[in-house]
Formats: C-alpha cells, sequence, structure tokens
C-alpha cells in the first residue's frame, strides 16, 4: 500500500489553480468544466444535491486533487484547524534541495511566509506559509551529512 493523493475542499478552484501552477509550479493532471452530479456523488460526498468541481495537479510529485462544493457550501473553520492546540492535519510539506532559493523565487511572486527560515536543532530547515484557502504548506530542506 503507499500514498495515492491528497484531497482538499476549496472555496475557488479557478484561484486555487492559478496559486498552484503560476505561483509553486504545479501541473494541471486533469480538470473537470462539469460539475459533478447525481446520485452516485450524493454517495460519495455524503450530501443529496451535491455539485461538485474537480480538478487533479502534480506537485513536487505529490497528487493533489482540488474540490469546489458549489452546493453546499462548505464550512470554512480553517482558523481553528491552523493552530496545533487542536486534533487534525496541520499543513502539506514539500522537500526542497535549496530552501533559500526556493523562498526567494515564491516571494517574488507574492508569497508572505509565517516566519523567517528556520533551522532546527537536528539541522533540517523549514518555513510556512499559507494557500488562498487557508491551508498550511512547508518547504522542507534536509538535514545534508
Amino acid at each position: 500500500m503507499h500514498l495515492h493523493h491528497l484531497g482538499v475542499v476549496v472555496n475557488d478552484l479557478e484561484e486555487t489553480l492559478e496559486y498552484y501552477c503560476e505561483i509553486l509550479g504545479a501541473k494541471i493532471l486533469w480538470k473537470e468544466e462539469t460539475p459533478q452530479q447525481g446520485s452516485q456523488t450524493d454517495t460519495i460526498y455524503g450530501f443529496k444535491g451535491t455539485k461538485v468541481l474537480v480538478a487533479g495537479i502534480e506537485l513536487y510529485g505529490v497528487m493533489i486533487e482540488f474540490f469546489q462544493l458549489l452546493s453546499p457550501r462548505p464550512v470554512n473553520d480553517q482558523g481553528r484547524s491552523l493552530s496545533y492546540e487542536t486534533l487534525g492535519w496541520k499543513h502539506l510539506a514539500f522537500s526542497v534541495e535549496n530552501i533559500e532559493h526556493e523562498v526567494e523565487r515564491l516571494a517574488e511572486r507574492g508569497v508572505k511566509f509565517l516566519f523567517p527560515i528556520q533551522t532546527l536543532p537536528h539541522g533540517v530547515k523549514i518555513v510556512y506559509f499559507v494557500d488562498p484557502n487557508g491551508i498550511m504548506l512547508e518547504l522542507i530542506q534536509p538535514h545534508e551529512e
């Protein structure tokens, strides 16, 4: 068994795709132009009358599937879920070879980082930022022996 992809509910599919592709360099794998709907969609998403737009990207070797729920509208609870005081996933982390270069490149494209690059006691370097949906992302540069 292995990880196949991550699924993320987003507010605006077009804005999300633009951010991940134009800013972060992702590649669109597929994008559905017509919303999914019907009894199978209702079963999968758990709501009667579900309408959802779906797209998939590849970013740094990871497949991410984005869902924009047109009906019902998603509940925005991101402020609570970013806190490490709550249970649940907190961020997606992407390994990079040169974190300083990536931070400079992304900052030039308007990315605002939550704090400067941090070097952890074991030599790993990390930095966090947030996408347009409030999802926290991390760049991590592993320690070189």
